[in-house]
């Protein structure tokens, strides 16, 4: 089923998959984990010392 998966990834031509409900738990991880990664980079180690 996989491997049937990725051919059809690889013949869309380039076309972007579209979210289906099930993947909100793993698109909010990713969100977080953004702002965490931007959030750390302007404030620096600032942040990580105030956490500990």
């Amino acid at each position: 089923m996989i491997e049937a998966q990725q051919r059809n990834i690889k013949a869309s031509n380039g076309d972007r998959m579209l979210a289906t409900s099930s993947d909100g738990g793993i698109a909010q991880f990713r969100r977080m984990m953004e702002e965490f990664k931007r959030a750390e980079s302007q404030n620096g180690d600032a942040t990580l010392a105030s956490n500990t």
